[in-house]
């Protein structure tokens, strides 16, 4: 691997030789699969940070404090099938965006990812603009 940040022009340069995660999420704002539905990089797969990126908050004193966090990571089944389901293999190297630029979600992806055993994971330099590209259920 080169750099872990890829330009966009990168980006639409090696689309044919990465796999493409979408994981735009935002608390208070537009869910993630309507942004998705409305427009995203060509052939990149959404991933859902409620459902298959994070684990539910733990309280188990009662207490009302989440030691783990507000979007704990999740138990590897969870995250190794929804990285499947993504497309996720080892011969290819991954990016991962959102919708806010270089966010800790994408962090988590990262380092969640790299305990799993995956070892090129990218993320782009800047916040992409979105829509960028062809809304869900367009060819890719």
């Amino acid at each position: 691997m080169s750099s872990p940040l890829v330009s966009a022009g990168d980006l639409a340069d090696m689309l044919a030789s990465v796999t493409v995660l979408d994981i735009r999420y935002q608390t208070g704002g537009a869910p993630g699969p309507e942004s998705y539905s409305a427009g995203h990089v060509p052939g990149a797969a959404y991933v859902d940070m409620d459902a298959e990126l994070a684990a539910l908050p733990v309280d188990p004193d009662g207490s009302g404090r989440q030691p783990a966090g507000r979007h704990p990571l999740p138990p590897t089944d969870v995250f190794e099938s929804a990285m499947r389901r993504a497309g996720l293999r080892e011969d290819r190297p991954v990016v991962v965006y959102d919708d806010l630029g270089r966010s800790r979600r994408r962090t988590g992806v990262v380092a969640a990812d790299g305990t799993n055993g995956h070892c090129d994971v990218r993320v782009p330099r800047r916040r992409l603009v979105m829509p960028c590209s062809e809304p869900a259920g367009a060819p890719s």
